[in-house]
């Protein structure tokens, strides 16, 4: 099995465990391995019914939601353990805390993670070791570190091309997938809090007003005698 969370730095607790802190911010999972005895259900069903029925079953602690597969049954996925752990793709900030992420109140919108995503922001490509480089979490994040005096916030781990990407800001992404604990909020009422569960890049057109001068037309009155 390969852990995601790795031990790699303690909380500080003035900062990612704070009350009321989500310590997994803007972080996101990819490549997650769900072994097939782990799965006691799968479904077409949409995300917020998956969420649902998943915390109605007594079997099911973890559900998992794939827009990819929408309309087959590998939609939904109910799941015996937490999958999250089973992860061998990663992205969150340079400053953030993966071991306070591991330890989130599973009763919490924050125990609900987006999945398979794509980021989009300033990419420091001239950072980076390039794919085929780095073969681990541990490994981009530690260079991710060394590497946050040049200006590195955020980093990116892809196991698929074996590529540690750094940005200079969290960037915008969108998500393909989202998955939690059977025991967290509903995330319609998640999402209705302000938690970002699924992030999407929104692009603003500012609205153009055009202004036509009305026209007055004067007749001059006739006056018969």
């Amino acid at each position: 099995i390969v852990f995601i969370f790795f031990s790699l730095y303690t909380c500080h607790l003035f900062i990612e465990c704070a009350e009321g802190q989500n310590p997994c911010q803007d972080m996101s999972v990819g490549d997650c391995t769900v072994e097939a005895d782990n799965i006691i259900g799968s479904h077409p069903y949409p995300q917020d019914i998956c969420q649902i029925l998943c915390g109605l079953d007594d079997l099911c602690t973890f559900w998992r939601h794939d827009e990819t597969k929408e309309g087959t049954n590998e939609e939904c996925l109910f799941i015996s353990t937490d999958y999250h752990q089973d992860c061998k793709s990663f992205a969150g900030p340079v400053s953030g805390s993966i071991t306070a992420c591991q330890g989130v109140d599973q009763n919490s919108c924050w125990a609900i993670l987006p999945e398979d995503c794509y980021y989009e922001g300033e990419r420091l490509t001239n950072l980076e070791p390039g794919p085929g480089r780095t073969s681990s979490i541990a490994e981009c994040l530690l260079i991710a570190q060394k590497l946050e005096v040049l200006g590195v916030t955020f980093f990116s781990f892809l196991l698929s091309t074996e590529e540690c990407q750094l940005f200079a800001d969290v960037p915008s992404f969108t998500c393909t997938a989202t998955g939690g604990a059977a025991t967290a909020p509903p995330i319609d009422e998640c999402e209705t809090e302000g938690t970002t569960i699924t992030p999407a890049t929104t692009t603003t057109t500012p609205a153009t007003t055009t202004t036509t001068p009305a026209t007055t037309t004067t007749t001059p009155a006739t006056t018969t005698t």
